[in-house]
């Protein structure tokens, strides 16, 4: 396999193990707690290595911070996007020659033009709900912050 070798360990994660059946998941000891589990259980028992599962999934918050927070500004890419786009017009429109059929590049172009407005607009609508997102996760945080320590995102714990 070629393409084993060519991708990191963790992207190929768990398919390129065996899967388990029902069975041997039941018949697997249960170590760690799985913490959405703990919500949906019908017993709603909260054992102390419940709670304590709890206290370290609490304390772990700030790692999620990873996938909340963007590394690119979808505003620039759509800046960069936009005028790609227009370039890519204009520099069709004005080299094809005898290359490509006038008519042809001059309707390709404005589809591509339609492609970057509907994609301007979907970075806007993405940028607000980051905004939103980014908040909502802030505003959990220091909820949850009040009643039960969570610890820095460089600690391990």
């Amino acid at each position: 396999m070629k393409l084993k070798k060519l991708l990191p360990e963790h992207f190929l994660g768990v398919a390129t193990q065996k899967p388990i059946t029902v069975r041997e998941q039941e018949e697997q000891p249960t170590d760690k707690l799985d913490i959405y589990a703990l919500v949906t259980d019908p017993t709603n028992n909260l054992t102390k290595e419940a709670k304590k599962t709890f206290l370290e999934a609490v304390g772990k918050y700030n790692e999620y911070s990873n996938s909340i927070y963007r590394e690119h500004n979808l505003k620039e890419v759509s800046q960069n996007i936009s005028a790609m786009g227009k370039l890519a017009e204009k520099i069709a429109v004005n080299e094809t020659d005898d290359w490509f059929d006038g008519m042809t590049v001059k309707r390709d172009m404005k589809s591509l033009q339609e492609s970057v407005k509907m994609f301007e607009a979907t970075c806007k609508e993405m940028s607000q709900l980051q905004h939103r997102l980014e908040s909502l996760y802030e505003e959990c945080g220091s909820k949850l912050g009040k009643y039960f320590e969570i610890g820095n995102q460089d600690e391990k714990i």
